[in-house]
């Protein structure tokens, strides 16, 4: 059976976004969490970062993310 991945993007510092992107993605049963990017730039980077850390989501760095 092939794993189920739930993919986010475009977070822009926004920790609470983020959270209900994961419990939706956990509603749905994904297997593996990915970020693809533009997370920290917003008004909340280093909660974000840390919220992702904290769910050992993997992130591929996005044009906001190079930028910084």
């Amino acid at each position: 059976m092939a794993a189920r991945l739930g993919l986010i993007t475009d977070l822009h510092g926004n920790p609470l976004a983020l959270d209900v992107a994961v419990a939706d993605l956990e509603r749905a049963r994904v297997d593996q969490l990915v970020c693809l990017g533009d997370v920290a730039p917003g008004p909340q980077p280093v909660e974000t970062v840390r919220r992702l850390r904290d769910l050992d989501c993997p992130d591929v760095p996005g044009n906001w993310d190079a930028w910084l």
